[in-house]
């Protein structure tokens, strides 16, 4: 090997072990965190609208109203007033556009740290729009792997699930549609699509409906909707915050920003 070579593998060596001691450091949030004061948007089966919501070890292990929730805290529980804010489930993103952008057609010593830092870049954009889970199952094989391994390192922040969605079903037309557009748009944008525009062959969906693509249904389809989709006892808490009510305002929906991002609990953004 080449002293040029050389010097970019142990660059590249070096860039993993920043990123490994960086990721240590940010992840050891509290194990208890209450979010109080909210209208949270639970996305479940009856799409049902609650007041507050516990994590214990980055699991949803309580919903309810803000005066219920209260009476579980104890001295552990860091508690946040989202001073009626809207929560809702955090976003499986359907097209795995960003990671595919960072690909490079050959991965060597010379391309990880490159690579590596398009994906946090991807990654760091996607928690900005409330993403918390990828699709990765259209991924080569070779990069699977090390993408894998910038997850590990924290490079990568959301979940990454390398499942397919039925071939013939609506969110893989959806998804196939997101893929081939030249533009990349925000799962909020397109919720905004959805629930305000209609054409000759669709209508428009009710704005819960339009939400539920990205969240319940994506994890319905996904066969993960135990661990994924809703705010309910028992789910991983993948969750974000927003400022105004997209129920409310869905005119407004396109325009609308994340406030918070969470996967696990943990905060992956915070505006």
């Amino acid at each position: 090997m080449s002293s040029g070579s050389t010097s970019r593998a142990l660059a590249a060596v070096c860039f993993l072990i920043v990123s490994a001691l960086v990721w240590l450091a940010l992840a050891s949030p509290p194990t208890r965190l209450a979010y109080i004061n909210a209208k949270v948007l639970t996305m479940d089966s009856s799409n049902s609208v609650q007041q507050a919501v516990l994590i214990h070890d980055g699991h949803i292990a309580a919903v309810g109203s803000t005066q219920e929730i209260s009476k579980l805290f104890d001295k552990s529980t860091h508690v946040t007033d989202l001073k009626g804010k809207v929560l809702l489930p955090g976003f499986i993103d359907l097209s795995g556009k960003a990671l595919h952008s960072a690909l490079k057609p050959a991965l060597s010593p010379d391309s990880l740290v490159p690579l590596f830092s398009e994906w946090r870049r991807a990654s760091k954009r996607a928690a900005e729009q409330g993403v918390t889970s990828f699709l990765t199952s259209s991924l080569d094989q070779t990069s699977q792997p090390w993408l894998h391994r910038a997850s590990r390192l924290g490079i990568v922040r959301q979940r990454l699930l390398n499942l397919d969605l039925p071939a013939h079903s609506d969110l893989n037309l959806l998804a196939q549609r997101l893929r081939a557009a030249g533009e990349e748009a925000t799962p909020l944008q397109i919720i905004w699509a959805l629930a305000n525009q209609s054409s000759e062959h669709t209508q428009a969906l009710p704005v819960v409906s339009a939400l539920a693509r990205f969240t319940r249904d994506a994890a319905q389809e996904l066969a993960i909707s135990s661990q994924l989709g809703s705010i309910e006892p028992g789910k991983r808490a993948d969750l974000l915050v927003l400022q105004d009510d997209p129920l409310l305002n869905p005119v407004a929906i396109r325009d609308m920003q994340p406030l918070l991002t969470l996967v696990g609990g943990q905060k992956i953004y915070n505006r």
